[in-house]
């Protein structure tokens, strides 16, 4: 779970508790989140994102490659990990280091073996083929 807790932006505390189908619940002040804008909330309360920071493409959260998903909020500080930023995915709790983004399609991917295009890329240019 502690890989799953971050800061709470209603108590300040890191007790929010992220990855779940209900949303986020914080152990300390009890606030609840839905799942649907939890990651964009957090982005812009905690992590002070803008809209501006999309225009300068900060922009979160972006696709999970674990759900598919858009809740995944990059550089989160987790109580498991308080010092060492990670990717959290917000809707299904997966925590990702060492993320690029594909060069064909932009969405983040963990390579395994200096891969520069996400598995969903290869198989279409695979099957294009």
């Amino acid at each position: 779970m502690k890989s799953r807790t971050v800061q709470c932006w209603n108590c300040d505390q890191c007790a929010l508790v992220v990855g779940d189908e209900e949303g986020a619940y914080c152990l300390y002040c009890h606030y609840r989140r839905g799942p649907d804008d939890i990651a964009l909330a957090y982005a812009y309360e905690v992590l002070d994102r803008t809209e501006w920071s999309a225009v300068r493409s900060e922009l979160d959260p972006v696709w999970c490659p674990a759900c598919d998903v858009e809740a995944l909020v990059r550089e989160v500080l987790t109580a498991a990990a308080p010092r060492n930023p990670v990717d959290l995915c917000f809707r299904c709790g997966e925590t990702f280091s060492g993320m690029e983004e594909c060069v064909r399609c932009g969405k983040p991917f963990a390579p395994t073996d200096g891969e520069s295009v996400c598995d969903g890329c290869l198989r279409e240019a695979i099957a294009a083929e």
